[in-house]
């Protein structure tokens, strides 16, 4: 299929933890115009991503935000999501999926666009007569320095030139279309996703980046997000914070909803997706202006994680998920027990 045959090249999907994203992902792996990644990436909307760098760079401009943001963006590129065993990015490698080379020229790329440049600090400044304890420093030192090898948070200072939003926010859609971009061409592939769990409560962020872009948020009853929440080790164990936290996810969706037009969003409840899967993928195809993919789909699905069976509801506070998640469920459309 030509490129220029389709509606939308990019489809963003999105929802709450333990929504059904990742499973949703899993059957769009299965069209053959589609080019899923087998993880999530991250790197967009999570803190110190490159909505923080877009926002530090342009509208929020100050040279010491410039040097957090890039400090933080740069370590989490080059380390965070390369390292298997980095928290909180525990085994995921990007590198493994772009490809080494393409992903390192990605982002060399992108700080030369902005005109960032990086230089090595001064090491440790130690000031006359630091005293530490019983001990004090020669009064006539008054520096220090280590060398670049020791252990130090930090080894570099950026700094770069004010950008306008458009600069900025053109630059991060050339960094994210020489990753998913150039992998789906790898691929044979005419359309690629982005899967981050909380991308659609970053969405006007996306559609700055990517206007013409296809957004799929997956929906699933609160109350069994709410209880598959509480049982992973991320979330809190506390049942009302976990309702919370949802609570004002929701309520941040809700915000930044209106900024996608009504045919660049489909709505997909996961209810449906397991219990149809093929037909979840055709009609995301069809939104996306592609072929409607495979008529027939078996997920593998790990109920382990996903069960939120009579028995899990029984055991938990329904008083509380009424008062606080009860509204929302309403909203979805779900029966508040």
């Amino acid at each position: 299929m030509r490129t220029d045959e389709i509606g939308h090249r990019m489809i963003i999907t999105g929802g709450l933890g333990q929504s059904g994203v990742s499973t949703l992902n899993a059957a769009l792996t299965a069209h053959p115009e589609i080019a899923t990644c087998p993880l999530e990436t991250c790197f967009v909307v999570t803190g110190g991503g490159l909505l923080n760098v877009t926002d530090a760079i342009s509208d929020d401009f100050s040279p010491m935000r410039v040097d957090d943001a890039l400090a933080r963006f740069d370590r989490l590129m080059r380390h965070d999501l390369c390292s298997p065993r980095s928290y909180p990015f525990n085994r995921i490698d990007l590198t493994s999926i772009f490809g080494k080379g393409t992903y390192r020229n990605a982002i060399d790329q992108y700080f030369s666009e902005i005109g960032a440049e990086r230089y090595r600090g001064d090491g440790l400044t130690i000031e006359p007569r630091i005293r530490v304890g019983d001990w004090a420093l020669p009064g006539k030192a008054k520096r220090f320095h280590l060398p670049w090898w020791v252990g130090r948070e930090r080894d570099y200072l950026y700094t770069m030139p004010r950008r306008s939003r458009q600069q900025a926010v053109l630059a991060g859609r050339h960094l994210i279309e020489s990753l998913h971009g150039a992998r789906a061409e790898r691929l044979g592939r005419a359309v690629w996703t982005d899967q981050t769990t909380n991308n659609l409560l970053d969405a006007d962020f996306w559609a700055e980046l990517f206007p013409e872009a296809l957004f799929v948020q997956v929906v699933r009853d609160p109350l069994d997000v709410a209880i598959t929440q509480q049982r992973q080790v991320w979330g809190p164990d506390d049942f009302q914070q976990v309702c919370s936290s949802i609570r004002d996810s929701f309520e941040r969706w809700r915000q930044v909803q209106g900024c996608i037009p009504g045919d660049a969003y489909v709505e997909v409840r996961f209810e449906d997706l397991i219990r149809s899967p093929a037909a979840v993928v055709q009609t995301v195809a069809r939104s996306a202006g592609i072929g409607d993919g495979p008529a027939n789909l078996d997920l593998k699905l790990d109920w382990s994680r996903l069960d939120s069976s009579s028995e899990a509801r029984s055991r938990v506070n329904l008083d509380i998920y009424r008062t606080i998640l009860g509204p929302v469920a309403h909203c979805l459309g779900y029966a508040v027990p």
